[in-house]
């Protein structure tokens, strides 16, 4: 019988060949790649900092960087590339929790036996 590390790396294996995980590395990667959508996520996280500092300590700035982060964040969102990644990343999130269940019941099926 397989121990639990080898399976947990067959399972690893299987989960990587499965073509929804494959486009999402590569949709991840094109991402990366991308100095516009780089640059993008990086003003985006600025502006989230910026926004927690400001409702923090009630500045008036707070409905202009709120504009301004909606802003980028519609435009980065909206991007081609970040859209289909974003697709992409929801569908290997559910399959990875249907492995997830199936392994829980899988557990509980032993631990009624």
């Amino acid at each position: 019988m397989p121990n639990t590390k080898e399976i947990a790396l067959k399972l690893n294996q299987a989960l990587l060949a499965e073509e929804a995980v494959k486009a999402f590395q590569h949709y991840e990667a094109l991402i990366k790649e991308h100095k516009e959508l780089a640059q993008s996520e990086k003003q985006i996280k600025l502006l989230q900092q910026d926004l927690l500092q400001a409702k923090v300590h009630d500045d008036d700035n707070y409905e202009s960087l709120n504009k301004q982060y909606h802003e980028a964040y519609e435009a980065f969102t909206n991007h081609p590339l970040v859209v289909n990644y974003l697709q992409l990343k929801e569908e290997v999130n559910d399959l990875l929790l249907e492995v997830e269940a199936i392994i829980n019941n899988g557990l509980a099926i032993d631990i009624d036996l």
